[in-house]
């Protein structure tokens, strides 16, 4: 028998679970692998240098200093500072604190220094990111339960350029110069995987409630802690999947809607979850609203049409949305990622679309 065919027979002999583990970990390095390459040379200064145009990541800088300081040195609260406004200090509830990216890498930041920490919140993000839009992809196209075969292997492949797709966006990479809490986009394919997945279960009359409880709630609550951008967008987008599955089922069987209804329990239970995890937070931030004026947003000009002497509308309300418009037109080198946000959307679609079709 030859090398080859031995290598082989040996691969064929491991364990289900076993090869699937091995699959899930080359994964995991090949997006850690061209995560350094796309980030490049990040791993040539991983413990002397950020990434970033020297304006905001040193603000996230500050927020993983502050929260080791404050959990650490303090034993304190890091919602609230008095090394900023001293001597009376100022709460941070409504600051882009990310509290989880410091919690993540406290090991890191305690032996082997912040900027060190700084970079491992990159690549875990970047990693972290395709990852779980290939478990998301992988379900969608099949669960990825076949054995090796040619079509699971197809799938896997799809599944995999999705993840690449997602984590290496215009919009991701764009934020890579500094904006570390919109870095965090990671744990909404996860989010998003096990909605589905829990509306799948309930739909075929098994257990839901683990996904639910436990994955649903734990992944909105860690998106909450990283950026109110990535906890309203799973909080809206799979909302709309519901309400599509929904109409689909009106209209498809009129009388089974009432059926259809329950499995707006698994977002409910989700949000439950969610509001009980970060009550200490939530709470603060509702009565610091409500008792200060900050997050009332100044009126810039005059809302409504005002009559000139000659009885023509005042030209001035007009002017701003021109003004807006023209500054959202504008040639700006380091937004233009950031306009880009849905292309990866339709690249994921179209590689999904075609995978389920050659798999036919």
């Amino acid at each position: 028998m030859t090398r080859r065919g031995r290598n082989f027979r040996i691969a064929r002999s491991l364990p289900e679970g076993d090869a699937k583990g091995l699959v899930h970990l080359a994964v995991l390095l090949g997006y850690l692998a061209l995560t350094l390459v796309m980030t490049w040379p990040l791993i040539a200064n991983l413990g002397a240098a950020i990434p970033g145009d020297g304006f905001d990541g040193w603000q996230n800088y500050w927020n993983l200093w502050w929260l080791k300081t404050a959990l650490v040195d303090r034993l304190a609260t890091p919602f609230y500072t008095d090394l900023l406004y001293y001597p009376t200090g100022v709460g941070l509830y409504f600051h882009t604190l990310n509290p989880i990216n410091g919690l993540m890498t406290l090991p890191v930041q305690l032996s082997g220094g912040l900027i060190l920490a700084y970079n491992a919140v990159v690549l875990i993000s970047w990693t972290l990111s395709g990852y779980g839009m290939f478990l998301l992809c992988l379900w969608l196209l099949g669960r990825g339960d076949e054995a090796e075969s040619s079509a699971g292997t197809g799938r896997r492949a799809a599944a995999f350029v999705a993840g690449l797709i997602y984590t290496f966006a215009p919009f991701h990479m764009a934020h890579l110069l500094g904006h570390m809490q919109v870095m965090g986009v990671q744990w909404i394919p996860f989010y998003a995987l096990f909605l589905l997945r829990g509306v799948e279960e309930r739909r075929a009359g098994r257990a839901w409630l683990r996904d639910g409880l436990l994955a649903l709630g734990y992944f909105l609550t860690l998106a909450g802690l990283t950026d109110c951008i990535s906890c309203s967008i799973c909080f809206s987008s799979p909302g709309l999947v519901l309400l599509v599955y929904l109409i689909a089922t009106a209209v498809k069987k009129p009388s089974g809607l009432a059926g259809a209804l329950p499995v707006l329990a698994l977002p409910v239970v989700a949000g439950a979850v969610f509001a009980v995890l970060l009550s200490p937070i939530l709470i603060p931030m509702v009565k610091e609203a409500m008792q200060y004026s900050f997050m009332v947003r100044p009126v810039l000009g005059p809302v409504h049409p005002q009559r000139q002497p000659g009885g023509l509308p005042d030209p001035q309300p007009a002017a701003h949305f021109v003004q807006a418009g023209k500054l959202c037109l504008a040639r700006q080198p380091d937004r233009a990622g950031e306009r880009t946000v849905h292309c990866h959307r339709v690249c994921t679609a179209g590689v999904g679309r075609g995978s389920r079709w050659r798999a036919r």
